[in-house]
């Protein structure tokens, strides 16, 4: 399927090979899809979103998104207020700018950053994160988990295993192990 814009203000696709959408500018928009889906933009107030393989999306600037995977995700960037993913395998996001952002994982992630006020992070097996700016993080970990650096002003970290820190310069910094840790500053 091929759209070049779906203007009405509910948009509903179920698709089981492929989506390209230019843009979705409805304030609900409901995509399923089991194969690969391409999307420009999704403006909508609310995106949801379900996928079975692969996903690029440019920009989501819905004011809430939901997006479920069970393989890859690859997105350029997440600005609306509220962000909810949840995928089983690989995700690679750019930036989470959002205010809220939730993210469940059960493999490994890759975060360029996660500028929002409130960022909650849970993965079972490995977490990439080059920084945490923003004021309250939270992050649960059972396998092993290597961030740059944590300068929001709350950074809670549960980890089972290994964690490797470069540097925490939280207010309030709650790090919680079991087995090995290493911090640089």
């Amino acid at each position: 399927m091929s759209l070049q814009s779906l203007p009405g203000p509910d948009n509903i696709i179920i698709i089981s090979l492929s989506l390209s959408q230019q843009s979705l500018p409805g304030p609900g928009n409901v995509i399923i899809t089991s194969l690969c889906m391409s999307l420009q933009s999704l403006p909508g107030p609310a995106n949801i979103i379900i996928t079975s393989q692969s996903m690029s999306l440019q920009s989501l600037q819905g004011h809430v998104n939901i997006i479920i995977t069970s393989l890859r995700m690859s997105l350029q960037s997440l600005s609306g207020p509220g962000y909810i993913i949840i995928t089983s395998l690989s995700m690679s996001l750019q930036s989470l700018l959002g205010p809220g952002n939730i993210i469940i994982k059960s493999q490994s992630m890759s975060l360029q950053s996660l500028p929002g006020p409130d960022n909650i992070i849970i993965i079972s097996l490995s977490l990439s994160q080059q920084s945490l700016p923003g004021p309250g993080n939270v992050i649960i970990t059972s396998l092993s988990m290597s961030l740059q650096s944590l300068p929001g002003p709350a950074n809670i970290i549960i980890t089972s295993q290994s964690m490797s820190l470069q540097s925490l310069q939280g207010h309030v910094n709650i790090i919680i192990t079991s087995l090995r840790m290493s911090l640089q500053s």
